[in-house]
């Protein structure tokens, strides 16, 4: 119930419940004053399966339970919703069903708003614009009847799109024309002794970098945080996961969420992972080394 954005250096940490909850915090891990609470007028609460947060700094909260988006201002005006017309099982492109992903970039005339759907489904990735049209429905393994089996997390950068399936694969998209995909979890089991797959991994969060190459955080697995290169290799492995270490700034354990800060003046990429279930905020640099954390978030 927990979802964390990045936006002109600010890290956005939603959380669901009774009320919305959205606090800002900056690059080192600093709270700001920003945020917001708001509370569904007709009560029932909210629910927080994901956040994106596009150039203008309004914020795009995907609530799975209810089927529906919603838009805020950054002071926590509702401004509209995108809601599913129809039984969430029904599989129709333009429609988003169970929404488990998002990510955004663009602002209010060029947006690009891109939703990955809980469930087996044919349009289980797609492009919507700024009025909530749909741009495309993104095809699985390129083929136009294909079904995806549950998107956990999406994002792009550059010409590349990716989304992850939880145990399945990693799906990569070039100027939204499928490119080719790779089995996340298989590489990170390459890394246990004699090399076995880690049947409890599963992907939770993934970033994008311009190049095609990824950053992917994992649930239940011997790795936490694993950089992968752009042809799907696990080229370090950032953090560890369950087990032994896991533990204190080399451990990433119950993601919900990675960012990915652009080269700051010393041309050094940082990550901003939410895990810990929503209830820290974990700073790393990209060679995997801590910059800090905040703890009860959630």
């Amino acid at each position: 119930m927990s979802a964390i954005a990045l936006s002109g250096g600010v890290l956005y940490v939603a959380r669901g419940g009774r009320s919305l909850v959205v606090r800002c915090f900056d690059l080192a891990g600093q709270p700001l004053e920003a945020g917001f609470t708001w509370t569904p007028p007709q009560g029932g609460g909210v629910g927080v399966s994901a956040l994106a947060v596009d150039d203008d700094r309004r914020l795009w909260v995907a609530d799975r339970r209810a089927a529906r988006v919603r838009v805020f201002h950054v002071f926590g005006a509702l401004t509209h919703e995108l809601v599913h017309p129809s039984d969430v099982h029904e599989d129709k492109a333009g429609q988003f069903a169970r929404p488990q992903a998002l990510f955004a970039r663009g602002s209010s005339d060029d947006l690009e708003l891109l939703i990955g759907s809980a469930g087996e489904r044919r349009h289980g990735v797609q492009v919507f614009g700024p009025r909530g049209e749909l741009l495309r429905s993104l095809r699985p393994g390129g083929e136009p009847h294909g079904r995806f089996g549950g998107i956990t997390a999406v994002g792009a950068a550059g010409r590349f799109t990716l989304a992850a399936e939880a145990r399945g694969p990693v799906h990569v998209w070039r100027d939204r024309e499928f490119h080719f995909q790779f089995d996340a979890v298989a590489r990170v089991g390459a890394h246990r002794a004699g090399g076995a797959r880690a049947p409890s991994a599963a992907v939770r969060a993934l970033a994008v970098r311009p190049d095609g190459s990824s950053i992917l955080a994992f649930d239940g697995g011997p790795v936490g945080l694993g950089l992968f290169d752009g042809s799907g290799h696990l080229a370090h492995v950032l953090a560890h996961g369950a087990g032994p270490h896991a533990e204190g700034t080399t451990s990433v354990v119950e993601p919900v969420g990675v960012c990915l800060a652009p080269p700051d003046g010393q041309g050094e990429e940082r990550l901003a992972v939410l895990d810990r279930g929503g209830a820290r905020l974990l700073l790393l640099d990209l060679d995997g080394s801590g910059r800090g954390e905040a703890f009860a978030l959630g």
